[in-house]
Formats: C-alpha cells, sequence, structure tokens
C-alpha cells in the first residue's frame, strides 16, 4: 500500500510539473521597496514616465524576468513609444515564448499602429498556449473583434478617440446653433423691445403723427 500511494504522489507530481503553464506572475525583485516593486506600483498609477525610470533601473539588476519586460513595453505604449514598447514585449517572448500577457498586450499594441495581421499571429499564439479560454486570449479576440467592425471605443486608443469626438460634436454643435440662427441672439447691451421702442412699427399712432407733422 506504501508503495502504491507513494507511486500515486509522484504521479500527480509529476503531471502537474509537466502540465503548468509558464506563468506571468514571477515575483521575481518584487521586494517591498524595489525598483520593481516601485515599478509595479507607478503602472497601476499610470505614472507611465516614473515606471520606465524604476523598471528600467531593475531590468540592469534582472535582465532575464519577461514580466519586467512586459510591463516596460506597457508603460512605452501608454507613452505611443511603439518602437520601445515592441522591442520589450519581444524581449519578454525571447525569455519566455508562452508569456500570456505579453502575447496579448503585443497584439494590441499591433492594432495601435493598424497592424491586424500582426494581432492575429500573437491571438493564434494564445489560442496554442491556452487549449481552453483565458483572459488573456477573451481579451485580444474582442479587441480583435472591435478593430475588424470599426468599433475602436474597445482599444486603448479608440477610448481616447471616441471622447475626443464626442467633445468635438459638442463644440461643434454650439457653433452651428450660433452661426445657424445669429437672429436669435440679442445684444446683451440692450434689454428686451429696445429696439421696437426706438423704432415704432407704421401702425403705431405715434408714428402716424410723427409723420403728418413733418414738413412736406
Amino acid at each position: 500500500m506504501k508503495l502504491v500511494a507513494l507511486a500515486l504522489t509522484l504521479g500527480v507530481l509529476w503531471g502537474t510539473a509537466v502540465g503548468a503553464d509558464p506563468t506571468d506572475d514571477t515575483p521575481g525583485g518584487a521586494a517591498e521597496g524595489s525598483d520593481y516593486a516601485l515599478g509595479r506600483k507607478a503602472v497601476e498609477a499610470k505614472d507611465w514616465a516614473a515606471a520606465i525610470r524604476f523598471l528600467s533601473r531593475a531590468a540592469i539588476q534582472d535582465d532575464r524576468n519577461p514580466d519586467l519586460e512586459t510591463l516596460l513595453g506597457y508603460a512605452y505604449r501608454n507613452l505611443r513609444r511603439f518602437d520601445e514598447a515592441f522591442a520589450h514585449y519581444r524581449a519578454a517572448l525571447c525569455l519566455n515564448p508562452r508569456h500570456r500577457g505579453a502575447h496579448e498586450y503585443i497584439g494590441e499594441a499591433y492594432l495601435m499602429v493598424h497592424d491586424l495581421p500582426k494581432a492575429e499571429e500573437h491571438l493564434a499564439a494564445l489560442q496554442q498556449i491556452c487549449l481552453v479560454s483565458c483572459e488573456e486570449h477573451a481579451d485580444l479576440a474582442r479587441a480583435i473583434a472591435a478593430y475588424r467592425r470599426g468599433d475602436t471605443r474597445s482599444t486603448p486608443k479608440g477610448r481616447i478617440t471616441a471622447r475626443r469626438a464626442r467633445r468635438r460634436r459638442r463644440l461643434g454643435g454650439a457653433r452651428t446653433s450660433a452661426t445657424s440662427a445669429p437672429w436669435r441672439a440679442r445684444p446683451r447691451s440692450s434689454p428686451p423691445g429696445a429696439i421696437s421702442a426706438l423704432s415704432p412699427s407704421p401702425s403705431d399712432p405715434r408714428s402716424r403723427r410723427t409723420r403728418s407733422a413733418m414738413p412736406h
């Protein structure tokens, strides 16, 4: 019985080791107060310049961390510095070709530069890595579907563009209403009825008396 139990235990451990997918939650360098930890906090706070500063220093100490490279790519992407973003995403995938986060984020970055075929390559890679549906695959698939139908609101860039478009429509509507009906606006210096009081209509009796009193 002891031998059977030992064999079962070893089988479970072996299966776990073989079936385990490389994780993108590697804690390397994440000690409180380290450059890596400070860089992660800066990313969460969307302070992209600070994130790049801390994470670049951390990369000098730990140049084999795909999570770190992915975070650097994400920070550069949000600053629209795509060359640096792609370089760090590729570095992450060289260190770990099965890094789900790097595949998702580089796919989204390719959508932002309108390279749909490249984004689809990384979606296909996630399909192979995840086997069953995973969050990274689902997110990138949604972003690609939105890009295909022209709904850019689902992409990082698209959310900003949509806000700007709504602002332009509001401002444009205000300008149109002001220019298309100028007669509706009254001069601020003249109260309502001031013009009619100064210039009585021809049907006003006072107007007829004024005209009859004028010399011919």
